[in-house]
């Protein structure tokens, strides 16, 4: 990424500031990086067994968001179940086949946290 951006300055006859750039992707970078980390590592949602074996039980522990819709995919991208959780609202989810199901929660349009669920 360094030398694309290195070599776009100087092809256009802009001052080639190596510091500059490598500041710019740095910064860029480690947003980026923030962001998905922040997906990730949020724990909004806790759920119970994972592995399971074909029941989960799917809970909003957050205190600060108080609902969050929840989705659950196939590794197709296909929806299997949406759920609306308010804080401290368990629900289940029952009858998944054997396999790798990806889940997404979102506050309002905003994704707050990814995962996955593993079914045995």
């Amino acid at each position: 990424m360094f030398i694309a951006i290195l070599f776009v300055t100087t092809a256009f006859g802009l001052p080639a500031k190596n510091d500059l750039t490598i500041d710019k992707v740095g910064i860029h970078d480690s947003l980026v990086i923030k962001k998905l980390n922040q997906q990730n590592t949020r724990d909004i949602i806790n759920i119970d067994p994972n592995p399971s074996h074909g029941l989960v039980h799917v809970e909003n522990t957050s205190k600060e968001i108080k609902e969050v819709q929840f989705y659950v995919f196939d590794l197709d991208g296909v929806m299997i179940e949406n759920l609306r959780l308010v804080t401290n609202e368990r629900k289940k989810i029952n009858e998944l086949n054997k396999g790798t199901y990806l889940y997404e929660v979102f506050n309002k349009d905003e994704s707050i946290e990814r995962g996955k669920i593993v079914v045995e």
